[in-house]
This record gives structure tokens, C-alpha cells and sequence, in this order.
């Protein structure tokens, strides 16, 4: 829509670890696979819909958790105040998109104070072999935050980043 318009699109990385060299990828066509899993204590979920009761019988047991592992569409509408950087992760690679980028969603009652994000990248070179990336960030987080403390921090220094209108995606 924004190239369309002959605008800019503008989207702050957040807590998302490498998104430039993901967006890199994705426009050099050598992506093939992204996957952004996001692991917080259940009560830093504010879920809704299917996901909510599901998010209720973590907290009642206890125990780690898998919420949702899948494509990343059908997910952002239930948690959107939790997957910000699984959607930055679609925008950087659009050639995967809403549905090809694989989403999953932890709640693990034994990280009260921090969330855990792994982004898992696969590239294939023109002619060669597979080219896989994991990185995870452990970010520091109130109790029943939806944030982390360290995100702010990214996210407002993406912001200041974002200069000049080359394109029709900036990736700051």
C-alpha cells in the first residue's frame, strides 16, 4: 500500500534481533524460512479469543507451555499487544509474510522477569548450501509486562533512525 501511494513505510525493530540482515534476504530472494519464538511468563499475556482460555490453563498448571506454533497471521489479532516483533519479522520479509513467517508462543512460568525472544533464520544462496541463524534475546521485564524494559530502548532509537523517503519500506 505504501508503494502504491508513493510513500514511506517506517516500521521501528523493537525487540526484533537482525531484522535488517532478515530484510536483506528476503529482497536478495535467498530466504527461505523465519521463525520468531517468543517465550514470557503467562501472566505478560494479554490474550484473547481461542487463545485466552489456553493462556488461564498455563497459568493454573504451572508448567512451560506452548500457546501457538504456525504461520503468524491468525496469531496477531489474538495477542497483538505481544507479537510486535513477530509483525516486524513478516514486514522485513515479505516474500514470507503474514503467512509464511512461523510464529510460536511460550508461556513459561520459570522466566517471571524476562522475555525470550529466538529468531531462527534459514537462507539459501544462489547454488549452495543452507545458511542458518539463531539468535535469542533475553530481555529484561517487569512482572505481567507485555515489554520488555530493553525494547523502549530499541524502539526509540529505530524511531530517530528513520531519515529520508528512498523507499517504500525502511526498515529502521
Amino acid at each position: 500500500a505504501a508503494a502504491r501511494g508513493g510513500h514511506t513505510l517506517y516500521v521501528p525493530r523493537g525487540a526484533l534481533w537482525g531484522c535488517e540482515d532478515i530484510a536483506r534476504m528476503d529482497s536478495a530472494g535467498t530466504l527461505q524460512a523465519l521463525k520468531v519464538t517468543m517465550t514470557k511468563s503467562p501472566g505478560s499475556f494479554r490474550a484473547q479469543g481461542w487463545l485466552s482460555p489456553r493462556v488461564a490453563a498455563a497459568v493454573a498448571s504451572g508448567t512451560r507451555t506452548v500457546l501457538y506454533q504456525g504461520p503468524l497471521r491468525p496469531l496477531c489479532p489474538l495477542v497483538p499487544n505481544n507479537v510486535n516483533s513477530m509483525a516486524a519479522a513478516a514486514l522485513a520479509a515479505p516474500q514470507l509474510g503474514w503467512d509464511g513467517v512461523t510464529a510460536c508462543l511460550v508461556a513459561d512460568p520459570s522466566v517471571p522477569d524476562c522475555h525470550i525472544i529466538e529468531v531462527e533464520v534459514t537462507a539459501v544462496p544462489e547454488g549452495g548450501r543452507a545458511l542458518t541463524v539463531t539468535s535469542t534475546r533475553r530481555n529484561p521485564a517487569q512482572p505481567g509486562h507485555v515489554t520488555g524494559s530493553a525494547t523502549r530502548h530499541s524502539f526509540w532509537s529505530s524511531v530517530q533512525a528513520c531519515t529520508g523517503h528512498g523507499g517504500c519500506l525502511k526498515l529502521c
